[in-house]
């Protein structure tokens, strides 16, 4: 059985207890192992907002993943000529950057409604919010190799500063 995951999200505190982890990749191999179930997971992260996708404009996906093959055959399921893809085996920094951004991108949103705040302050407010990110993610396991890639930092720019 084969799962790519590329909603990303903290499990819920009793999903959380009940199985002993954060995020959804692990939960799906502690079941896959309480099952027997052998499988590929893969984890997509990256800079592909859905207006880019639907527009057909580039996009660049992370795919972390532990097998090769599996890695071939998504780029042959996803292959279109505005999409880019790279590999690492790291699914957990991959998942926690997608997860990150999006508290910190809808904070951007609300700061940048009142009044006189404009790009200095919502540039000073990313850089920290970053840095929080950053550290918070490196406490649970992430790499900052990672997170400064397509998965992490390329990833919350698009949907930090993304007009839409």
């Amino acid at each position: 059985m084969t799962f790519v995951l590329i909603t990303k999200g903290f499990l819920n505190f009793h999903n959380r207890k009940k199985y002993g982890v954060y995020v959804f990749h692990q939960m799906v191999q502690k079941l896959q192992k309480k099952h027997n179930i052998e499988g590929n997971i893969a984890v997509m992260a990256g800079p592909s907002l859905l207006y880019d996708i639907i527009n057909k404009n580039y996009i660049l996906f992370d795919i972390a993943l532990n097998s090769v093959d599996f890695y071939n055959l998504l780029k042959i399921i996803f292959h279109q000529p505005y999409i880019y893809f790279s590999s690492h085996n790291d699914l957990l920094s991959a998942e926690l950057g997608g997860i990150l951004k999006n508290p910190v991108a809808i904070l951007q949103g609300m700061v940048s409604s009142l009044p006189s705040v404009g790009s200095s302050i919502l540039g000073e407010l990313s850089a920290k919010a970053f840095m929080e990110m950053l550290t918070f993610a490196k406490e649970l396991g992430a790499s900052e190799k990672i997170l400064f890639g397509r998965s992490g930092l390329s990833d919350f720019m698009a949907t930090v500063f993304s007009p839409l």
